[in-house]
């Protein structure tokens, strides 16, 4: 597949009612991308703590397992429920390994980049005065039903 990567721009965040909340977005629950191994990048705007919610990422939770192919089937049946009523799913943790979890704190004008079919999320903010601003970078090198979706507002 031969498609470009997706590049937005994101500045995230919240009021002091939403602090402990959790947001619309989906972002802040543990989560994988996709169940192939996929990179995606972030690129920080401005410096990133744990108070406005720095990237978290579960080492090793990207190996592949009969356990977490099993997890994900599983998992994507739920989620198509959950997204046809409107509600919130749940984190997707059972079949992963999540024994190591890391927060990525960094300055401004730092680059992570990840497999995001490892275990992810946004962290909590827990300041509302801050905000978070970073660019993400989304390259998948196969077309899913998601990438389709969010490409098809783009002009050829």
């Amino acid at each position: 597949c031969n498609q470009p990567p997706r590049i937005y721009i994101m500045d995230q965040s919240v009021t002091s009612e939403d602090i402990g909340t959790p947001q619309a977005d989906f972002q802040d629950i543990w989560h994988h991308d996709v169940p192939y191994s996929t990179m995606k990048a972030v690129l920080y705007l401005e410096d990133t703590t744990i108070e406005n919610a720095a990237f978290c990422y579960s080492l090793k939770s990207n190996q592949f397992s009969l356990s977490r192919a099993f997890g994900e089937y599983s998992y994507s049946l739920k989620n198509c429920n959950y997204l046809k009523k409107g509600k919130r799913f749940p984190e997707n943790t059972k079949y992963f390994n999540m024994k190591e979890q890391k927060q990525l704190t960094a300055p401004s004008n730092s680059l992570i980049i990840f497999d995001a079919s490892g275990s992810h999320k946004r962290g909590d903010f827990l300041k509302p005065s801050l905000s978070r601003k970073s660019i993400f970078i989304d390259y998948r090198v196969s077309s899913s039903f998601g990438n389709f979706v969010n490409r098809s507002d783009q002009s050829e």
